[in-house]
């Protein structure tokens, strides 16, 4: 087994699933693409700019693995993770690494 890396940008106006493939992933890191010109916040499906878990500013990026969530042998589901931009089509740049057995 080994791990490939995957990765994908997603932009949005409004609060959008990272994915709406059942993708499940061991880690993945979130990245605020340069460009964007407000804060994207990440959340679960009532995510608003009052109601997040993480807000990333321009370049800001956040990983996280099954793993730091005690989940070691889990994995994170890409589709129960939303996000909202807080200035016009902001986005963000996914990157996760996937099981190949």
């Amino acid at each position: 087994m080994y791990f490939k890396p995957q990765c994908f940008i997603k932009t949005t106006t409004v609060a959008a699933r990272l994915t709406t493939s059942d993708i499940k992933v061991s880690a993945v890191t979130i990245q605020a693409e340069r460009s964007n010109t407000g804060y994207v916040y990440i959340g679960d499906d009532q995510v608003s700019a009052t109601n997040y878990g993480i807000d990333l500013a321009s370049a800001d990026s956040y990983s996280i693995t099954a793993q730091e969530l005690g989940l070691a042998s889990a994995d994170i589901s890409l589709k129960d993770i939303w996000f909202i931009p807080s200035v016009g089509a902001d986005g963000v740049s996914v990157t996760y690494w996937e099981r190949v057995e």
